[in-house]
């Protein structure tokens, strides 16, 4: 129940210099002050630029002060410093975790902003809108907002903010589990604040890397990343940002079952947030704490602390922290045997979970829930919320399989960016050869004065060396080309790969998993397996023949589609072999499979590409027919040709399916018994026909059934 990445991959809200210097400020401010006894704009800046300082410090002095400057600034009338005693406040209202207030203020320092013109303004309060918005889990408004700032801020040149405003922007997206936009965005906020040596920044963003690199589980770059970063915030002594470096290194240490190596860190961090007096902090140290003693046997001070972050989540109305601790405190009861007491705080931890809607921490809760209920010997009950933490189980496999494509699309990206920064190396190092072979002309141009036929010799050797130059040039550019186009077909085959691998192929497996799994726990009797065969046969069938269109497309791509072996075949019997393999599934809607093709009628093709094309099209009719229906072989002679028809009394398709109906981009959409179809083997059937020197059309009439027309020559 690590609670470390909620604070760890936001960035810091608002751009901070270090504790030092905000206490040298703070005490050189704090005498200006004194010294200026006027009432004017010029107190009033000094009110807001003290309150500033001291968020860091004491954010409950950052929003007195602010409130007094805003009461002169709008005794003076003095429209900017009231905008920037509202911003500051919102600053002091953020850390204190008063949202609501913090929006408000923001908003209205937005509004003065604007009417004053002040971009630089505008930037810095819809960057800290967003960061709000951000934080209750709103990332696509918090995104909006964030790219309205980066806006402002680009068009002020504003650096510093602009670094700061691709951090935020990554940490969102490592948020929404898109790991490799995530990291493009850091690196652009890295790339600008190492520019601009912003140092504070930079740790901000070793930091956010670290985190993400945490999530890829790429513990390794994690430790760099945080190792990098705790150097520049103990340097800088920037205790905010040394403790979330301290909550990393705890969760990959309790990751790696390095429990008593976790456990201190986490109580460094404690004792930190305790000195900074951030609330927040506190209860993500809490809870991490908790969970490195419950690992540890340690209950008794485990349920202690669990106890302090609940009261520190609920005073913030922190939901997300309410359901880790309740779930924490009821899994401390439940090792200790303390059921009934376990039971209450699973189940309010539970109800929490369901509001917040946190698939992982459902998951939890209906696992602890199961085993408590199953100590109880309540097996009803039991029996429910194990089902049920089989369905999160299953929801989430399903997103770490998102995630692991995510990181395959990363890296992909990363080898794919790699191969360009080689080809343009490649053309540098051309030019380069260009450039030095012209500045030997110029020479020799030069040499002319002097030697006439030196000059004509130098000549004519360097144009030989210049055109064999061209030719490497333009063979190099061919070869270049080429391997682009190779790239974008593999990139075609991966797309394509992935999303069926994702999409047609996880559903079933999971489902027999979840049976597997059912029955080896004996919560699934023999006639509820056997209730259910008949629907796993289907599909293991249906499995089967994707995964062999699958394997036949992916070969004939990777081949060059030329792998054929045409030879003379009798129609008649590859059309009774496909209806063998085939009458199971019609049998299970009542229909009836026919073939008037006469036994003398044969084709010239490649018997595997042929029979797996004849399958796809019957099987397709059998999909998309009504019960009680028949599916239709007829064929004619025509010339040196033979075209077979496949009717069926089905759905038919719409207009705009037709269309699309041989390309990548088609959906098929469902069968009559909601069986899934992908497309693909409408596209292999094409590819193969037109290998084998045969072309394929189609006729159909929305809801009244549809005709595929293949032909295929009768001699080589």
């Amino acid at each position: 129940m690590l609670r470390f990445c909620a604070i760890l991959v936001l960035t810091i809200l608002f751009a901070t210099k270090t504790l030092y210097a905000q206490r040298k400020q703070v005490d050189s401010l704090t005498i200006l002050l004194n010294q200026h006894t006027v009432i004017d704009t010029t107190k009033i800046q000094l009110l807001s630029k003290l309150a500033y300082h001291y968020h860091q410090i004491a954010p409950d002095s950052t929003i007195y002060l602010s409130k007094e400057a805003y009461r002169l600034a709008v005794k003076l009338n003095y429209l900017k410093g009231k905008a920037d005693a509202l911003k500051h406040w919102a600053i002091g209202s953020y850390i204190q975790s008063y949202d609501g207030e913090a929006l408000k203020k923001n908003k209205e320092a937005l509004a003065i902003y604007k009417a004053l013109g002040d971009e630089r303004g505008e930037g810095a309060v819809l960057n800290n809108i967003a960061m709000i918005f951000h934080n209750q889990g709103e990332y696509e408004r918090a995104l909006v907002y964030y790219n309205s700032s980066m806006k402002k801020r680009e068009a002020v040149g504003d650096l510093v903010g602009l670094g700061g405003g691709y951090n935020n922007i990554g940490n969102s997206y490592c948020d929404m589990g898109n790991y490799s936009k995530s990291l493009e965005y850091l690196f652009k906020g890295l790339e600008i604040r190492e520019k601009i040596a912003d140092t504070t920044g930079i740790a901000n963003s070793y930091s956010n890397i670290g985190g993400v690199y945490f999530l890829l589980s790429r513990y390794d770059l994690a430790l760099k990343y945080n190792e990098m970063a705790n150097k520049l915030y103990e340097l800088n002594g920037n205790r905010d940002g040394i403790f979330q470096s301290l909550i990393t290194t705890g969760g990959v240490y309790l990751l790696r079952k390095q429990d008593r190596k976790a456990l201190a860190i986490f109580e460094k961090a404690l004792n930190i947030a305790q000195s900074m007096g951030s609330k927040s902090s506190e209860a993500v140290a809490l809870v991490n704490v908790g969970e490195a003693e419950v690992n540890l046997g340690m209950f008794d001070r485990a349920i202690a602390h669990y106890t302090q972050a609940l009261t520190f989540s609920k005073t913030s109305d922190d939901l997300e922290g309410i359901v880790i601790s309740e779930l924490g405190l009821g899994e401390a009861h439940l090792m200790q045997h303390h059921i009934d007491e376990a039971l209450i705080h699973l189940n309010t931890g539970y109800n929490a979970a369901v509001i917040l809607g946190n698939k992982l921490r459902l998951h939890e809760a209906s696992t602890l829930l199961a085993d408590a209920y199953g100590k109880k010997n309540n097996l009803a009950l039991a029996n429910k919320f194990l089902k049920e933490a089989m369905v999160y189980k299953d929801s989430l496999f399903n997103e770490e399989a998102g995630r692991k494509i995510h990181e395959a699309e990363f890296n992909y990206a990363m080898d794919k960016k790699q191969k360009e920064i080689e080809l343009l190396e490649k053309d540098r190092s051309i030019q380069e050869v260009i450039n030095q072979r012209q500045k030997i002309v110029v020479g020799s141009m030069i040499a002319f004065v002097l030697l006439l036929i030196l000059m004509i010799l130098l000549l004519n050797r360097n144009r030989k060396k210049e055109k064999k130059m061209k030719e490497v040039s333009v063979a190099q550019k061919i070869e270049i080309e080429e391997q682009s186009h190779k790239l974008k077909e593999l990139n075609a085959l991966k797309d394509k790969t992935f999303s069926i691998l994702s999409h047609d192929l996880r559903s079933p497996v999971a489902a027999l998993v979840g049976v597997m799994d059912l029955m080896e726990r004996k919560l699934m009797t023999t006639d509820d397996f056997n209730a259910l065969k008949g629907s796993f046969t289907q599909q293991l069938k249906s499995l089967s023949l994707l995964l062999d269109n699958l394997l036949q497309w992916s070969k004939s791509h990777m081949q060059g589609h030329t792998n054929v072996h045409p030879k003379m075949l009798i129609l008649s019997e590859e059309v009774q072999q496909s209806f063998d393999l085939l009458q199971v599934f019609a049998q299970q809607k009542n229909i009836e499979l026919a073939s008037n093709i006469s036994k003398d009628i044969n084709v010239y093709t490649d018997k595997d590409n042929f029979d797996l094309v004849l399958r796809n099209l019957i099987a397709n009719a059998i999909k998309f027919s009504k019960h009680n229906t028949k599916v239709l072989l007829s064929a004619t002679h025509t010339n040196n040709h033979v075209e077979i028809s496949v009717s069926d009394q089905g759905v038919g398709m719409k207009p705009e399916v037709l269309e699309s109906l041989f390309s990548e981009q088609v959906k098929i959409g469902y069968g009559t018994n909601g069986e899934h179809g992908t497309g693909l083997g409408l596209l292999i059937c094409k590819e193969f026909l037109e290998n084998n020197n045969g072309a394929i059309k189609v006729e159909s009439e929305y809801g009244k059934g549809t005709t595929f027309y293949i032909t295929l020559p009768t001699h080589a």
